[in-house]
């Protein structure tokens, strides 16, 4: 005995359903994924195909609320702004990152956001070495040059600034909002 199929309800012309397709039959989910249309999940921690890169999560510290008022920027340039803000400080200081930020302050939060954390971790670096070399050479005078030992410490903060910027670059281009751990924090 057959039984006579119900025209889908998705169907405008009455046409029976194709085998997998339509409503839910029998308790048998779907197959293929069941998302809504733009929200497909990115990997963890890593933002999906939809996101938008001008809303930060919420606490991030350093992230600026003025309104962005220039060009829109999409999200592959974004990402690579912001990635070329962070790895820039490498090679050029604080000068490639305060170009970046120049150009992109009132375009995308995003590349603003990593713009300012690559230029205040080159003023904080400066800013570092330089108290450093200061207090390690009034220690290496009081101690009649014995203190000189400690001076390559001077350098730590420069290898720290070395790592986090390689890391930023990543977070950056992979879209993900990453304050540095220790940052002074001027611009924002």
């Amino acid at each position: 005995m057959t039984v006579p199929q119900q025209p889908s309800p998705y169907d405008p012309y009455g046409q029976p359903p194709h085998p997998g397709t339509g409503p839910q039959q029998q308790g048998f989910p779907q197959p293929g994924p069941q998302h809504p249309q733009g929200a497909f999940p990115g990997p963890q921690g890593f933002p999906g195909p939809s996101q938008n890169y001008d809303v930060p999560p919420p606490g991030t510290p350093g992230v600026s609320s003025e309104r962005m008022t220039g060009l829109p920027v999409s999200d592959a340039e974004a990402r690579q702004w912001a990635m070329i803000a962070q790895l820039s400080t490498l090679v050029t200081g604080f000068i490639g990152p305060l170009v970046v930020y120049m150009l992109y302050k009132d375009r995308n939060r995003f590349v603003r956001f990593h713009a300012a954390e690559a230029l205040n971790l080159a003023i904080t670096t400066v800013i570092a070495i330089f108290g450093l070399s200061l207090v390690l050479g009034i220690i290496t005078v009081v101690t009649f040059g014995i203190g000189g030992i400690l001076f390559p410490l001077a350098f730590a903060p420069g290898i720290y600034a070395f790592v986090v910027a390689i890391i930023g670059g990543v977070r950056a281009n992979n879209g993900i909002w990453w304050p540095y751990p220790v940052n002074i924090r001027l611009l924002s």
